[in-house]
Order: C-alpha cells, then structure tokens, then sequence
C-alpha cells in the first residue's frame, strides 16, 4: 500500500511568556492511499478513509461491490470489475466458437 504525502506543515508550539520551547511537530497530510491489493481489505480501508474524505486507488481490487459509489464515494479503480472481466472472456469464447474452456487457479505462490 502507498500513502500519498503531498507536503508536510510545520506546527511550532507556543508556551506561555517567560518559558522556551524548541519543540517543532510536523504534520504529514494524507491525500490519498494506493492499494492494497485485495478486494476485501480494500473495501476496509475505504470504509476508514472516506470519513476523511481520503481518497483509496485500487491497481487490483475487483470486487463488483467496489463499483458501488453510494458506498465507496472516494474509491477509484485501475482494473475492471469482475463482471467485465468475465463479461470479456464469455464474449472471446463466443466469438472463436469454442466448445471447451478450462480454467487454471492458483492459491498464491506457495500453491503450485
């Protein structure tokens, strides 16, 4: 996940007359998150952020619920939606004629 910073202010703090400070905060402001990268933690993180209207990028969430803007006003994609995807590949197998289709599924890199 990367987190947009954008600038950082300066915040010094005052005290009272008569006492030194040489204490300076900064203040990093967030103004947007890319990923993560699975649907379901996306939707978590967007749930988060869109109360400081912070908007999340998603380069590989595919959840068709992500597509829902009443839900996740401030959550902008980079890939289609499931329903596309499977919409493209029903639409390749119709146009080449094909009688049989398999598919190949892996867990993660740990299933071979």
């Amino acid at each position: 996940m990367l987190i947009l910073f954008p600038y950082k202010q300066l915040r010094v703090h005052t005290l009272p007359l008569g006492f030194s400070c040489d204490v300076v905060s900064v203040i990093i402001v967030v103004v947007g998150v890319i990923g993560p990268g699975s649907s379901s933690v996306t939707e978590d993180v967007q749930n988060m952020l869109a109360q400081f209207d912070i908007p999340v990028i998603g380069y590989s969430a595919t959840a068709i619920s992500l597509s829902d803007t009443d839900l996740y006003p401030y959550f902008l994609r980079v890939v289609s939606p499931d329903s596309q995807q499977a919409r493209a590949i029903a639409d390749l197998v119709i146009s080449f004629n094909w009688k049989y289709v398999s598919t190949v599924h892996s867990e993660g890199k740990d299933h071979h």
